[in-house]
């Protein structure tokens, strides 16, 4: 029991969180227009997320979700994974590793300012997966910002 947990917490080690940040694609958001944004997600060396929608129904994808701001999160553009055979499998499956981007189409509120994404995901390694976990993205709408 205890030598479980000791690999357990020592595998969570090389649990690093992927880098996110959300980049506004279009130039001027205007109050209660549609504008656009990309999920940039980078995966550490060794890790990989899940495609949206998975292969299998046992994956845990990658997902992204509005978390705050008076914006409405309208649609997702999932990017297709890359395919990898897993130890034991015989059949590939689709994973996000690297470096991703995710589009992301919106409609501005009333009032400009911050909006937050939270991007879901549970990374593995070939061998290993770890407990889902999120990390949050921001952005300024009322910033100035090149398009």
């Amino acid at each position: 029991m205890i030598t479980s947990l000791i690999a357990l917490l020592a595998l969570q080690g090389d649990n690093v969180p992927p880098v996110v940040s959300l980049k506004l694609v279009t130039p001027h958001v205007t109050a209660n227009k549609a504008f656009t944004a990309n999920l940039v997600v980078k995966f550490a060396d060794g890790l990989h997320g899940y495609q949206n929608p998975p292969s299998d129904q046992f994956e845990i994808p990658v997902t992204v979700k509005l978390k705050s701001g008076e914006a409405k999160l309208i649609k997702i553009g999932y990017p297709k994974g890359a395919d990898m055979t897993m130890p034991g499998d015989t059949k590939p499956t689709k994973v996000y590793s690297g470096s991703i981007t995710i589009p992301l189409s919106f409609k501005a509120g009333k009032h400009l300012g911050p909006v937050v994404v939270t991007l879901n995901y549970q990374q593995c390694t070939g061998a290993n997966c770890f407990p889902p976990s999120a990390v949050d993205a921001k952005a300024d709408l009322s910033a100035p910002h090149k398009g």
